[in-house]
């Protein structure tokens, strides 16, 4: 289901992929919209995953650099 305010978008692109020359059937339209939302879903997911990996890399960096060795020990003085 697609929101109300989306409709008309959604609409003129589907349109504008079905009417080229060689326009595509609805299948691939399909098909292609949710391959694109299957690739904006897994950036986003990657980036928000990357973005926590650098924090839990900076916290570690912090304590050893307090003199904490391990993970163990840096948990503990959190």
């Amino acid at each position: 289901m697609v929101s109300p305010i989306y409709a008309p978008i959604v609409r003129m692109a589907l349109n504008w992929i079905n009417f080229k020359p060689n326009g595509f059937s609805l299948e691939k339209t399909i098909a292609i919209t949710l391959f694109c939302r299957g690739l904006w879903v897994v950036g986003y997911l990657g980036g928000f995953v990357v973005v926590l990996m650098q924090a839990e890399m900076h916290r570690y960096s912090y304590f050893a650099k307090q003199g904490y060795s391990d993970k163990e020990s840096a948990n503990a003085h959190a």
